[in-house]
């Protein structure tokens, strides 16, 4: 049998991206006969089967000569590895993967985690200078390069609508948890861990909430000395984590774990399963207005109460879990806000079938790899 080569290719995702690696890399690891090489930031590499590679770039700043330097490792990786399939998740590498589809025949995929172009405009993740051209250079790549791509994956829903690129050549792969083996076996629940326990993952940025949410645990500590809150993830800009050294230094009530380096996703989704409410605090802005954050999924699969900002689109897809509680923390009357998380049934109509919904196993594993049988020709 012919064996079959994949890549994951990615310029700022670790490679142990908990969706580069853990959700799509393993469920086409299952593929008869397939190889899987992940390219991307490094980052310590976790247990994988043996048909999985990890080829970590070297490290560099999100504003450096090194990020352009990774175009050029990854071109010669994917001359090392001669993949049949290629799927990134970032528009900077599309003209090199497009130059190696035209002379060695691969197909292409596009993972749309973001709306690239509303990104970089709307946030401040970029000098307020640059952020216009970039994002319309980002956008006319896109356009450009529609012919050559394969398929789309979209990781919202919404970009359906948003991305007019995509056409009709798109599949969606929401990127719902996918828990370990234990989980399935025996799911937990969050409904009985004190509710002064907080907790904030994920990429930690300011239009994140990130610093709403040291706000909110100053303001809620002052009302009872027994609340905390945990912060746990990556910050990828210095100037904020320089910011954030500073807002929970001689808080001990604040516990940051990461910040400077990528956190393993198991240890994350321990913060979970020992928090009493999850924080959502997000900016309202054109950029997250539609996406739907990767972490209320694995805080919903785990019963995890949830406290997040008023957002329509997100209340229909948490409303009818009765997970969350809508308030804008920062403006919000804290005792208000305390009051109503203690009181509030969480998860009261919720069954195990609806919690199913929420796990990448039971919808998007078998998406992805039937996608791929069709694009590679395997039966």
């Amino acid at each position: 049998m012919k064996k079959t080569i994949i890549v994951l290719a990615s310029v700022l995702k670790p490679i142990n991206d908990t969706r580069m690696y853990a959700k799509i890399g393993l469920s086409l690891a299952a593929l008869p006969n397939a190889h899987i090489h992940v390219i991307g930031y490094p980052a310590p590499r976790p247990d994988a089967p043996a048909t999985l590679f990890f080829h970590p770039l070297p490290a560099f700043k999100r504003l450096s000569w090194g990020r352009l330097k990774a175009q050029w490792n990854y071109a010669k990786k994917l001359l090392q590895v001669r993949p049949d399939l290629i799927i990134i998740n970032t528009p900077e590498y599309q003209l090199v993967t497009i130059a190696y589809k035209i002379i060695f025949g691969a197909k292409m995929y596009y993972d749309v985690l973001e709306n690239y172009q509303m990104n970089i405009t709307q946030t401040n993740v970029w000098p307020r200078g640059i952020r216009t051209i970039l994002g319309q250079s980002v956008r006319l790549l896109e356009w450009g390069t529609r012919l050559f791509t394969d398929q789309y994956l979209l990781a919202e829903r919404h970009y359906q609508n948003e991305l007019p690129f995509v056409q009709n050549k798109f599949t969606i792969l929401e990127n719902k948890y996918k828990p370990e083996q234990t989980f399935l076996e025996n799911p937990p629940s969050c409904l009985n861990n004190p509710r002064n326990r907080f907790l904030l993952s994920g990429t930690l940025a300011e239009h994140y909430g990130l610093f709403d949410a040291i706000t909110f645990a100053e303001r809620a500590y002052a009302l009872d000395p027994d609340t905390r809150l945990t912060i746990i993830g990556y910050c990828a800009q210095e100037s904020v984590w320089q910011r954030l050294q500073a807002a929970v230094a001689q808080k001990p009530y604040i516990r940051l774990i990461g910040g400077d380096r990528p956190v393993p996703h198991d240890q994350i989704v321990a913060e979970i399963r020992h928090a009493g409410v999850g924080l959502l605090p997000y900016h309202r802005s054109p950029a997250v207005d539609y996406s739907f954050p990767t972490k209320l999924f694995e805080y919903m699969a785990h019963r995890l109460p949830v406290l997040m900002t008023p957002n329509p689109y997100w209340e229909t897809i948490a409303q009818p879990y009765q997970s969350a509680i809508f308030s804008n923390i920062s403006k919000d009357e804290i005792s208000n806000i305390i009051s109503n998380i203690k009181v509030f049934s969480f998860y009261k109509s919720t069954e195990e079938h609806d919690l199913a919904k929420l796990l990448w196993q039971n919808s998007e594993h078998h998406t992805l790899v039937a996608l791929v049988k069709r694009t590679l020709g395997i039966f």
